[in-house]
């Protein structure tokens, strides 16, 4: 549900951390396509540096989104590596080509090779989740009874 990922990533961020959740996708009628996001948010504060931080393994993905062109035009990106995705700048020019490729930086770094399905599976059967994710979404997760066997 879209409002409790909305809520999620609220209680991720510590106060001071120089990160704004928005409720754009959440309250949108309809789709919600990535490019629609950034074109609003740009014009509703057009002094604004805006950077789309995205996992290595969807940006070479990005082919397949709504106006992907359109949406790397508008925006720099930066793409984090993780375990299992092997990312370099001249896999995602063969992607992207070189001139869009040039508006993505590319983070390596170490990383957990855990994912969002990963998180939802382990509370499904029972198993913990305490420092996988930050302890106030642990805490949401299991007072809203999230990813349970009963709500699959």
């Amino acid at each position: 549900d879209a409002e409790h990922r909305f809520q999620m990533v609220k209680l991720a961020l510590p106060a001071g951390s120089g990160f704004e959740v928005s409720r754009i996708e959440v309250d949108r009628d309809g789709p919600s396509y990535s490019v629609d996001t950034v074109a609003e948010l740009q014009r509703s504060d057009p002094t604004a540096e805006y950077v789309y931080i995205i996992g290595a393994d969807a940006i070479l993905e990005i082919g397949t989104w709504h106006e992907p062109r359109r949406l790397l035009q508008m925006v720099d990106f930066c793409a984090v590596t993780r375990p299992g995705t092997r990312l370099t700048r001249a896999r995602l020019e063969g992607v992207i080509g070189p001139e869009l490729a040039r508006k993505v930086t590319i983070i390596h770094g170490p990383g957990i090779d855990l994912s969002s399905s990963e998180i939802r599976r382990r509370v499904r059967e029972g198993e913990t989740i305490r420092y996988l994710v930050p302890a106030p979404v642990c805490a949401y997760i299991m007072e809203c009874n999230l990813y349970s066997r009963a709500e699959t």
